[in-house]
């Protein structure tokens, strides 16, 4: 539980970190008098509606930890897309990346029924709680990291003002892929 704990933690500060700027993206891709501010955030969440069908598939016929560490991947990608998107001010390519991007959402998510799969019957609903109430501390946490993102970027990497903090969120979802991939044993579908 303490692992599904740990990457909860750090993939909801990335998601709150990125999907924070997103707005500022459109602003700075369409100018700043553009309705279409809330398509970032909608892009994601119909990256994490479809995404979360396809790994919950592979979550229930494989492994929770195969289904995570995929999900997580894609997440890592979609950072990074969503960082050249940003970067090159492509609102095409931003946009695919948003939309990869939601697989952290759909992992963060799932997590929670992995949780409940380490639970005895009548401690499950702890166990999922425990990894929602993680989330709440990656959520006030990766606001935070925005200011720090976009100046090492700027500075270490001569990108532009909102490339980093994308990127740097995909460094989180680095940290609970790994988290998944090495700690994750036994697998929780195998425990249930």
């Amino acid at each position: 539980l303490r692992v599904l704990v740990a990457g909860q933690i750090a993939g909801s500060a990335a998601l709150a970190a990125a999907v924070t700027v997103g707005a500022f993206v459109i602003q700075d891709i369409l100018g700043q008098d553009t309705p279409w501010g809330g398509l970032a955030s909608a892009t994601v969440t119909m990256g994490t509606a479809v995404t979360s069908q396809v790994l919950s598939r592979i979550m229930s016929g494989r492994t929770r930890r195969i289904g995570l560490q995929t999900g997580y991947l894609l997440a890592i990608v979609g950072g990074c897309t969503a960082g050249a998107g940003a970067e090159l001010r492509s609102l095409p390519l931003f946009l695919v990346g948003l939309f990869l991007f939601g697989n952290g959402q759909a992992s963060n998510l799932l997590s929670r029924f992995a949780a409940t799969d380490l639970a005895e019957p009548d401690q499950r609903a702890r166990a999922m709680s425990r990894i929602l109430f993680a989330s709440t501390f990656g959520a006030v946490f990766g606001p935070v990291l925005i200011q720090p993102a976009q100046t090492a970027g700027e500075s270490w990497f001569g990108w532009g003002r909102y490339t980093g903090p994308w990127v740097f969120a995909g460094g989180f979802f680095l940290t609970s892929l790994l988290n998944a991939t090495v700690r994750l044993r036994p697998d929780p579908l195998t425990v249930a």
